[in-house]
């Protein structure tokens, strides 16, 4: 959230675009009696469809005419399930938790002013006469709460509470339950609050639990800093990690539904990561053994799962080695414009030296991969792409007697580091 000198906020996003929101106007609702603060918690199932829109108008609710007005001016029509289902119970003056899956609609169930965690303590630590203002909220919304506690703002989130008046109405929306938001919930909300719940029974808790595996430590660095900078909740484990860390980070995955863990082969083996949905694995793996190993990490306990593997037709030879397995050749997707000035705009912002330390790791690695270097010069012109790929117009330079090593010395395309 961001202050102006007039008063006026606009939102502002770091990270993944996990918000809170508040609110210290008028809410934009006609006001409502309140339920008795002796009222039970009441558990609320609402019967979904494969859509998450709902045939109920914003206007068959007592709306303020300003909120209707401007949700009919953003093209709003009709509720989202998951606004249908909590809007009478907030036009109650109830607190509420809200259960329902990922892309159905939760952001839009409130209106207010939106602050990732980080920028709100910003605010309340260095803007003068912020952290009085917020004296005066009067509602309070933690939107995608899982992934606010998953990325660690836990501490940020419980300081925002504390900030804020305890006589409010607070809202609390997440794709999924688990101990760690029940515990939030303890905190941020009365006792009195309802759940609300828009996931149907028997339908699978939204998992986005996904596992990259890269070709080198270097790929790997590269690789999730890039998805970093796509504001992607990832974390990121290779054997220049330190043990603890890696634990740590291990831990963190197992107990996490939302983490993309960008990892070289010191996941492959010997380690359980329960609900993993998805196993992608970019550029062409030492040989069969490894590639089963790394898709033996999803699909566990009888679970569904899927494993990617991301070849260059140049790479495609591997196929033929897997040929008894499972595997379906799929086409290209389609790519979005938006998404790829996105990804670009990404690259650009990727350390330069992460760029520089993957090139030459890429190179490394394929130079063992015999088929592919037999011909150097096939192979530095591969890396070259490579590195445009990254966005360089320019291949980095690599010390001469790491190309030495390579048996790449003098090859057309190859640039030499001054002074090695």
């Amino acid at each position: 959230m961001n202050s102006d000198d007039s008063g006026n906020n606009r939102a502002s996003k770091r990270g993944r675009e996990d918000k809170l929101a508040v609110d210290d106007s008028e809410p934009p609702v006609k006001k409502t009696a309140s339920t008795k603060a002796t009222e039970t918690t009441r558990i609320e199932h609402v019967e979904t469809s494969d859509s998450y829109l709902s045939n109920t108008r914003f206007d068959q609710f007592p709306l303020s005419p300003l909120s209707l007005k401007a949700l009919e001016d953003a093209g709003f029509k009709t509720m989202t399930v998951v606004q249908e289902a909590t809007l009478p119970i907030i036009l109650k003056g109830k607190d509420v938790l809200a259960k329902a899956k990922t892309g159905t609609g939760k952001t839009v169930a409130y209106l207010i002013l939106v602050a990732t965690p980080g920028r709100l303590i910003d605010h309340i630590d260095n803007t003068p006469g912020f952290a009085r203002r917020l004296r005066g909220v009067k509602v309070l919304v933690l939107d995608e709460a899982d992934h606010l506690l998953d990325m660690g703002f836990r501490r940020d989130v419980e300081r925002i509470i504390s900030a804020v008046p305890k006589k409010r109405q607070t809202f609390l929306f997440s794709a999924t339950v688990p101990e760690e938001v029940r515990q939030i919930c303890h905190v941020a909300l009365k006792q009195d609050h309802e759940f609300v719940n828009c996931v149907q029974e028997g339908s699978d808790e939204t998992h986005l639990k996904v596992i990259i595996f890269c070709t080198t430590v270097m790929v790997t660095r590269m690789v999730a800093d890039l998805l970093g900078q796509l504001s992607l909740n990832v974390r990121e484990i290779h054997s220049r990690k330190p043990q603890g860390y890696r634990t740590r980070v291990f831990d963190e995955f197992r107990k996490s539904k939302s983490i993309i863990l960008v990892t070289s082969d010191v996941s492959a083996r010997g380690l359980d990561y329960p609900d993993v949905s998805l196993v992608v694995q970019m550029g062409l793996p030492l040989d069969r053994k490894q590639y089963i190993h790394r898709l033996g990490r999803t699909g566990r306990e009888d679970k569904e799962g899927e494993g990617v593997l991301l070849l260059a037709p140049w790479e495609e030879y591997f196929l033929s080695s897997v040929k008894d397995l499972p595997i379906t050749k799929a086409s290209l997707p389609q790519t979005d414009p938006e998404a790829v000035k996105k990804v670009k705009k990404a690259l650009r912002q990727v350390d330069m030296k992460n760029k520089e330390a993957a090139y030459q790791a890429w190179l490394g690695y394929y130079t063992s991969q015999k088929k592919i270097a037999r011909d150097t010069t096939r192979l530095v012109e591969l890396a070259n792409e490579f590195s445009r790929s990254m966005g360089l117009s320019i291949p980095p330079a690599i010390p001469v007697n790491v190309l030495d090593k390579m048996g790449l010395k003098n090859v057309p395309g190859v640039r030499v580091a001054p002074g090695s």
